[in-house]
């Protein structure tokens, strides 16, 4: 049967604008650490052999052990794969996946930043400081308190700005001179050891490749020891964290606090995912005691994961921004239990009307209409999450600077347990635990650890029983009560221990929660702790039901021009987070199948999501000739569906058309990816109308 389709897909690309690929690669747990280089040696040599020597030069490896000594055993045997250009990914690809002792494989995501601006006059006051407590907050700061470090990874910090300068981190074992009488700044060794030459303000860790530098000044193409600011986010993150009490321009949350510059997202807010896990590291090497990411993607990483938990592991306060999408699904890294997830509100204490909310929220701080510093020595007011997120960041680095033995779980329930309830009685999806009230955080003596240690955040049922297990202790409990509802945002629950509950536990499982009779959803786990003092403190989690096989919503495989040579594209729609498979062969060939997951176009790398789209490369088929296809799609419970036509056959379509294209005007400019032109168009010399996608 001829598939049917409905839309001729022209395809335009140039190898120079896709520029390096960087592929995260992480070894079984019984490979030694000592081993992982030897392992990426043999895989580069034998692709070298099947290719050119040259080639092995140019493709880099690096691993996290490498880069920063030991880490956990996690994180020892991650490795960042660089490839060129020219390299035949795919091959590549096929040959990492032959080594069995590979655990998972995985491209770098790209991260966005999380700011909404505006081009409003400024005002004349911070309603955001008055707004949380803060002046009310510095009389209670220890007259000998060390300033604690607080990293920001961002765009980088214009650190020339008069409110910033000031309050910057300045690492003094690159500052100073060395034996020789020469500046350790710019003396080009390591002095402290860390790996990192003359980082002596914070670290670039941006190394994009920059395909139009003929174009833009700018600096994104290696990592360097200049984390200048060249968008203005980071800046504005900053100056809410620390600007400097001088009578000049703002005042910041924090007046005892050091920030350190971490840069990993260029001019444009884009951030690769092996730049932010670098950055992630290097904080906890310096010591940072907390660390404010005002970014995500809705996209759950497992790389980001393994350096969250390495991060938590080492009593670093996370704190990440929930996302400006009004949504009730998880953000990344916000949604991790291990990061405290902000979300925004106005003056007014309304919800944003763009800040992400649901059950991974903890709190909410000011994030509309904020005054604070920019590039050029300036300021102005932004809204978005990531400007509510530096509250938050800033009155943890305060609470330590009040206890410096507080953990980082103490940390994020002092915030829940003293937030100023908004909304529906305690706890709720919009707001959280409540708006940040930094004052009473820092009054309130007694911190107490509530927790779902189990089951984590999106984890997937893949038997009848849940083992839950909690930690709730607390000077004020009363009592606790668990139970469970449908959906991320429930309106009914469960119970599944009553509030007669009375004892306080420490990693205990509770209770075993049969999942045989429930039906196939996602579910949301809560903990309610009721207090003494009529209070309540709750925690939740979502875990996922899904015993039925993913369902196709839509299909297409069509015909397409891939710089001017013919293969096909395809795409498929599923009701279910999929990853995607194609299948194709010439039609009446009895050779096997090939195939690659669609969106990484590779044989190897998957990617999650429900809608899917891929080319198939143009080295692997032939133009002019009859296809049979099918669909393989597989759901994050491990069920597969394969889709062919109705009758069960596979699809049939063929390239054989004309391809005598009329002579075209190449632009200066491209159109964003997805961009449907307004009207069908002409492009070959039969004079038939294409509709064109970008």
């Amino acid at each position: 049967m001829k598939f049917s389709s409905f839309i001729f897909s022209l395809l335009f690309a140039s190898s120079v604008l896709f520029g390096q690929t960087k592929i995260f690669v992480k070894f079984k747990k019984e490979i030694p650490k000592t081993n992982v280089n030897n392992q990426l040696r043999n895989i580069i040599k034998n692709y070298s052999l099947q290719k050119s020597n040259s080639t092995q030069q140019k493709i880099v490896t690096e691993t996290f052990y490498n880069k920063f000594g030991h880490l956990t055993e996690n994180l020892d045997r991650l490795t960042i794969i660089t490839i060129p250009p020219n390299t035949d990914e795919k091959q590549f690809i096929k040959n990492l996946s032959a080594n069995k002792n590979i655990e998972y494989i995985q491209k770098s995501h790209l991260y966005k930043i999380d700011l909404i601006t505006t081009n409003d006059s400024l005002y004349n006051e911070q309603w955001g400081l008055k707004s949380v407590h803060a002046p009310e907050a510095w009389q209670l700061i220890p007259n000998d308190a060390t300033k604690v470090l607080l990293a920001v990874i961002d765009t980088g910090i214009d650190y020339n700005h008069p409110d910033l300068k000031n309050v910057l981190f300045r690492n003094a074992g690159e500052t100073g001179k060395d034996a020789n009488g020469h500046d350790k700044e710019t003396n080009g060794i390591d002095d402290d050891g860390n790996g990192f030459i003359d980082d002596f303000m914070g670290w670039d860790f941006v190394n994009k490749l920059n395909v139009f530098s003929g174009q833009l000044q700018n600096d994104f193409t290696e990592w360097d020891n200049d984390p200048m600011d060249e968008n203005k986010h980071g800046t504005i993150v900053s100056g809410i964290i620390a600007a400097e009490h001088n009578s000049i321009g703002i005042a910041g949350v924090n007046p005892e606090v050091k920030i350190l510059n971490l840069r990993a997202f260029d001019k444009n807010g884009e951030g690769e995912e092996d730049n932010v896990a670098s950055a992630i590291i290097y904080a906890v090497k310096m010591g940072a005691k907390v660390i404010n990411m005002s970014f995500g993607d809705k996209i759950y990483s497992e790389v980001l994961k393994d350096v969250i938990e390495y991060a938590h592991s080492q009593n670093v306060v996370l704190v990440g921004s929930s996302g400006n999408s009004a949504s009730d699904l998880p953000h990344y890294p916000s949604g991790f239990n291990e990061v405290i997830c902000v979300g925004a509100i106005q003056e007014d204490e309304a919800l944003s009307g763009f800040s992400n909310y649901g059950s991974t929220i903890d709190l909410v701080a000011p994030g509309s209409q904020i005054i604070t510093t920019t590039l050029e020595n300036k300021y102005d007011k932004f809204s978005g999450t990531s400007v509510a997120t530096p509250f938050v960041s800033a009155a943890s680095a305060l609470l330590y600077l009040q206890n410096p033995d507080y953990t980082n779980d103490e940390i994020k329930q002092i915030f829940k347990s003293t937030a100023k309830d908004l909304g529906a009685p305690g706890w709720d999806i919009k707001y959280g635990a409540g708006k940040l009230n930094i004052l009473k955080s820092l009054q309130l003596n007694a911190p107490s650890e509530i927790k779902i240690n189990s089951p984590k955040q999106d984890y997937f049922v893949t038997n009848d029983t849940i083992q839950i297990n909690i930690s709730v202790l607390s000077p004020y409990f009363k009592n606790f009560e668990l139970s469970y509802g449908i959906g991320y945002s429930p309106t009914e629950w469960k119970e599944l221990i009553t509030n007669k509950e009375t004892t306080q536990l420490l990693n205990e499982n509770v209770y075993s929660l049969n999942t045989k009779n429930l039906a196939d959803t996602v579910y949301t786990l809560k903990l309610l702790v009721k207090n003494i003092n009529e209070t309540t403190s709750e925690e939740r989690t979502n875990f996922h039901i899904d015993r039925t096989k993913p369902v196709i919503d839509f299909a297409s495989i069509i015909p397409a021009i891939l710089n001017n040579k013919k293969t096909f594209s395809a795409s498929i729609s599923t009701d279910d987070i999929t990853i995607a498979q194609l299948f194709f062969r010439p039609v009446n060939e009895i050779a096997n199948f090939d195939s690659l997951y669609l969106d990484g176009i590779s044989a190897e790398l998957k990617y999650e999501r429900n809608i899917h789209f891929g080319f198939i490369p143009l080295d692997v088929i032939i133009g002019n000739s009859d296809y049979e296809f099918y669909f393989k799609v597989t759901n994050r419970a491990g069920l597969t569906t394969i889709y062919k036509d109705k009758n069960g056959n596979n699809f049939i379509v063929s390239n054989n058309f004309d391809q005598n294209l009329k002579t075209t005007n190449k632009k200066k400019y491209n159109l964003p990816i997805g961009r449907v032109f307004s009207a069908p168009v002409s492009l070959d010399t039969t004079n038939t109308k294409f509709v064109l996608l970008n």
